[in-house]
């Protein structure tokens, strides 16, 4: 590969981080149009690494593309990411199952350390950071199972996830059973029972859902 090769795919890389964080924090609203000549002029680079970047979002939902007609960022889809939520938890049990070993004291000192940074961001009102928290305690699991394609798929489902949780941070995010939720999951894992880890991590996606569910009703009603 060229050097200019290399180059373009970490300024692909950089553009598309940058978008991505936009479009999460709600910077960059539903309906925002995204033109890849005015973005490449704005960050003064060519228009292929931004196409790349554009890309990279649509495969994540969070821009979609009529061709040769327009880009722009996708609508908050409540019913959408409900149907997401049985396929997360499916495939995080299935991360428990592909574990090679018992979680190591510094990955259960990670998920101590990423709820505890949630139950700050919940009780100082911070969606941001309460996404990126309980981002990172799931994460862990994920990742110990050693499967990239896994860690992948599972990344790309949850990613309009936590744009919806930081959109409806008080119907979703602000809740202190989720903290309670996360800490039996620890425990079964500090005590080695794989199946009553499986449970609870069923159990908090799917109260999770349930408070979705109810989101969805109201927004009905309204």
């Amino acid at each position: 590969m060229s050097t200019e090769g290399i180059e373009r795919r970490f300024v692909s890389q950089e553009i598309y981080q940058l978008l991505r964080q936009q479009i999460l924090t709600g910077e960059l609203a539903a309906g925002t149009a995204l033109k890849d000549q005015h973005l490449a002029s704005r960050y003064r680079v060519s228009r292929t690494p931004v196409r790349e970047a554009l890309l990279k979002l649509e495969a994540e939902n969070l821009v979609e593309t009529k061709p040769n007609r327009w880009t722009q960022v996708t609508t908050l889809d409540l019913v959408a990411a409900a149907q997401r939520y049985p396929i997360i938890w499916s495939l995080e049990v299935l991360s428990v199952k592909l574990l090679p070993a018992r979680l190591t004291d510094e990955q259960l000192h990670t998920m101590q350390s990423a709820n505890q940074g949630l139950a700050r961001a919940l009780a100082d009102r911070h969606p941001i950071e309460a996404a990126e928290m309980d981002q990172n305690f799931h994460q862990v699991i994920v990742k110990a199972s050693q499967n990239p394609e896994l860690d992948k798929i599972v990344t790309q489902l949850k990613t309009p996830l936590q744009r919806i949780e930081i959109a409806y941070f008080d119907h979703l995010l602000l809740s202190d059973p989720s903290l309670t939720e996360h800490r039996a999951i620890m425990a079964a894992f500090r005590n080695g029972q794989s199946d009553r880890a499986i449970e609870a991590i069923e159990a908090n996606w799917k109260n999770s859902l349930n408070r979705l569910f109810q989101l969805i009703d109201s927004e009905k009603r309204t």
